[in-house]
């Protein structure tokens, strides 16, 4: 069959670039034409555009047809030229589930189609006019790949350029213009492998439907290269404690991309809630309220534009003062599990206690005086010891006294210093590992991946795809 194709085309090509008059009656497949009814003829993109169309009908399905038919039963664009091109052979026999990626296909394939039916796709030989005159023009930068462009002259078959680059480049940076920016999305969709020979295809197809700015395959690549330097996740090579070699992303980079997306940064939570007996999502479980060590926890709570670090100092409107040991959320408000403190006096000097065995609660607005606040005017104002002379810790239960180790009294906490007015939170996650074969044979090789989601986030938002991040 497939020989019997080929020749059936081949004798079709010579019928139409032959000249008609004189060849009519030498072809066999053909009835001669009326003397009257003078030749059509058949241009090169009527070629093209005919073996395009078969294509995309090839991988939107085989129930699709090239052309769209009229109520009339004719077609609604260029006459099918009958050619035999060969591309259902390998599926037509076959009933196979399509995969998420050839559904995509198909879908993709079938939207193209779509619009070359519609007739807004435009032939080489004859492009339409992108906008007219009586269209005022347009200030802002445009991309003819996407938007129309104004040109001076109404006819001309050619799209203008980007009239304005540096401002283009200024509102899609770090890319220099949409298409660029749409290119390196597509190339970089997740768990969508995108070839270098699938882009430099696809950059093609821009080009042949007369797309204007489209980039190389080499800037695309030096543009990914740049990317990766500004704003991608570094690969770490390490060597075990068996001298053998893993990788491992940079775990630093993976938090930081969590906390600038807004669509995950709005959903993460960093304090403990005590929901009382309601429990559905991690904060609310006891583990993360009252087991984790205090310094694994959010130090920090800031208060009316005051940064209050557990294990230093507070004051509070009643005048008494306290140490904040651990922030948690109760019905939308803040409070602080605190230690009660104590002035001890002897016949030289005074100092501080911790109580630590009365924890009690404060309400986010019962703070009136940080650490730092405190230590200008407790001496002064108050008449009290100042907050860096908290000396010992005392245990009521055992009714004890140990010296003062939480901090270093006159720094407060080490976050104060290391955060430097920048707010802190702590990122807790949930770490997996998933051992998988590392070989392409049935051999099993064992290959490790351990893999992590934000505690934080809502149930709903922590089993979606782009929250499992692999480390």
């Amino acid at each position: 069959m497939a020989s019997d194709d080929g020749a059936l085309n081949s004798t079709r090509l010579r019928h139409i670039w032959a000249p008609r008059e004189s060849k009519v009656a030498e072809l066999a497949l053909d009835p001669p034409l009326p003397p009257t009814t003078p030749p059509t003829p058949v241009t090169d993109s009527e070629i093209l555009n005919d073996g395009i169309r078969s294509l995309l009908a090839s991988l939107a399905g085989p129930s699709v047809s090239p052309y769209l038919a009229t109520s009339s039963g004719s077609s609604n664009s260029i006459p099918n030229l009958g050619f035999n091109w060969n591309v259902f052979e390998a599926l037509e026999d076959t009933n196979l589930a399509q995969s998420a990626e050839e559904q995509a296909f198909a879908h993709i394939a079938q939207t193209i189609l779509a619009r070359f039916n519609e007739g807004d796709m435009p032939n080489s030989d004859d492009e339409p006019v992108e906008r007219s005159d009586e269209e005022p023009p347009i200030d802002e930068p445009r991309v003819a790949a996407h938007e129309d462009i104004n040109t001076e002259e109404s006819h001309s078959s050619k799209r203008a350029r980007t009239q304005d680059s540096a401002a283009m480049s200024r509102q899609w940076y770090p890319w220099p213009d949409r298409i660029t920016c749409s290119l390196d999305i597509l190339m970089h969709l997740p768990r969508s492998v995108f070839s270098q020979r699938q882009l430099d295809l696809f950059l093609w197809l821009l080009r042949v439907n007369g797309v204007d700015d489209v980039p190389s395959v080499s800037s695309m690549q030096q543009l990914n290269a740049k990317l990766q330097d500004l704003c991608g996740v570094e690969t770490i090579e390490r060597k075990g404690a068996l001298g053998h070699r893993y990788f491992m992303n940079n775990l630093g980079q993976i938090i930081a991309q969590e906390m600038a997306n807004i669509k995950v940064r709005r959903h993460l939570s960093f304090y403990p809630e005590d929901s009382g007996k309601k429990l559905s999502e991690a904060p609310q479980g006891r583990r993360w309220l009252h087991e984790i060590p205090d310094e694994n926890t959010t130090p920090m709570a800031r208060i009316n534009e005051r940064d209050y670090y557990i294990y230093e100092p507070a004051m509070l409107a009643n005048g008494k003062c306290c140490i904040p040991t651990r922030w948690f959320t109760r019905g939308g408000a803040l409070y602080a599990k605190s230690w009660d403190m104590e002035v001890v006096h002897d016949d030289e000097t005074s100092w501080w206690r911790a109580i630590k065995g009365t924890q009690y609660e404060v309400a986010q607005g019962d703070f009136v005086k940080k650490f730092i606040d405190l230590s200008a005017d407790a001496e002064s104002m108050y008449k009290l010891p100042h907050p860096s002379k908290i000396l010992e810790v005392l245990d009521p239960s055992t009714g004890t006294t140990s010296p003062w180790t939480y901090t270093k009294p006159q720094d407060g906490n080490r976050w104060r210093k290391l955060a430097k007015g920048k707010h802190v939170v702590s990122f807790p996650i949930w770490l997996y590992c998933d051992d998988t074969s590392g070989n392409s044979s049935k051999k099993w090789n064992e290959h490790n991946s351990f893999l992590f989601t934000p505690a934080g986030l809502p149930r709903e938002h922590a089993s979606r795809e782009y929250n499992i991040h692999f480390l």
